[in-house]
């Protein structure tokens, strides 16, 4: 009997334990390891709290590197051409085109990349990259049409290499850590929950306005926001915001969380204030969770996501007040459920049989 070897497959994150790194392990986690032989890589200066999510059967290695300029793709080349690996996979653009650059390079493996946002959001440099090097990928990944026309239409691509692919939720990672005891110490308060790296993208300037416009209608309410902190500046100036409205008492930064989901499950209202995202995991997870969501419409699928009085309520971007009414008509509702279709296990799986 002919034992056939396994297909090796290097899956690329940073130290981060952001939406498009948790993505990649949950990908990762949907191959055969009957069939792959699969090696998280975490480029960056240190391992990170990524580190927490990494399923403890795979093996990891460090990537020590500095930034992106330290020589990076010629490492990459070296490092793939060592690993000897039949496909590399990755999820952060300005990673992606050094990915996809050292495997062309290398010539025996496969190279897939996930778009973790709009290209549009990104610098000209950036831009101008993956204009050039995506062509050079084997397959890519877009988190909805929308950004599948995007990249079509900007980087000129055959239609065949680029798919669209709902991100798809860890239900079983979100069962088993869901179970954990109610983290809040008042039931009895209004609890509204935002999950997200403390970075301007993530608007929370503004969620604080629309909690503050609330809060004003119902003293009985505070709300939670979780996550790590990136940029000390714009930390320091939500800090300026809460003194600002008086509600220091009332809004609670809670740092980085192993487990964010206990936070959502128990939560009256999970609110998204971005302005702007990819495909936002974070309102998936609480719509998985049936909690009702109040969200920026800040990509135009959110409105597809979201149904207005079933799941949650919707904002034009931007808008703190419209956010705020969000808020207010979303914790009535009693029994959410989404009929939102992510991609399936199987769509991701044929990505590697090519």
């Amino acid at each position: 009997m002919v034992t056939l070897a396994k297909k090796k497959v290097l899956f690329f994150v940073t130290p981060n334990c952001g939406g498009a790194e948790r993505m990649t392990l949950l990908i990762s986690k949907f191959l055969n390891p009957l069939i792959y032989e699969v090696k998280i890589v975490v480029v960056g200066p240190k391992v990170g709290s990524i580190e927490s999510f990494i399923p403890k059967h795979m093996s990891y290695v460090h990537f020590n590197i500095l930034n992106k300029w330290s020589f990076m793709t010629l490492r990459l080349y070296n490092f793939i051409k060592s690993e000897k690996a039949d496909f590399v996979f990755c999820s952060l653009m300005y990673l992606n085109v050094r990915v996809i650059l050292a495997a062309k390079l290398y010539g025996k493996c496969k190279s897939i990349v996930r778009c973790d946002n709009y290209l549009h959001v990104l610098r000209f440099d950036d831009k101008i990259l993956v204009k050039y090097v995506y062509k050079l990928a084997d397959k890519i990944v877009a988190q909805q049409d929308e950004m599948r026309n995007e990249f079509l239409d900007y980087c000129k691509l055959d239609k065949s290499k680029i798919i669209s692919l709902h991100n798809p939720t860890d239900t079983e990672l979100i069962d088993s850590m869901s179970k954990d005891s109610n983290p809040y110490l008042d039931d009895n308060v209004i609890k509204f929950v935002a999950v997200g790296h403390i970075m301007s993208q993530k608007g929370f300037d503004l969620l604080i306005e629309s909690f503050s416009i609330y809060h004003k209608q119902n003293s009985n309410s505070h709300l939670y926001i979780i996550g790590e902190c990136i940029h000390n500046d714009y930390y320091n100036q939500l800090q300026s915001i809460v003194m600002s409205f008086g509600l220091k008492d009332f809004v609670t930064f809670t740092g980085f969380k192993k487990n964010p989901y206990v936070w959502v499950k128990y939560a009256d209202c999970f609110v998204l204030s971005s302005r702007f995202e990819g495909l936002p995991n974070v309102l998936l997870d609480a719509m998985y969770l049936r909690v009702p969501v109040a969200a920026f419409t800040c990509i135009p699928i959110i409105k597809r996501m979201i149904e207005e009085g079933v799941n949650g309520y919707t904002a034009e971007p931007l808008n703190v007040k419209q956010l705020a009414f969000a808020m207010e008509k979303a914790i009535l509702i009693k029994s959410p459920k989404s009929n939102f279709k992510s991609a399936s296990k199987a769509d991701f799986v044929n990505l590697f049989e090519q």
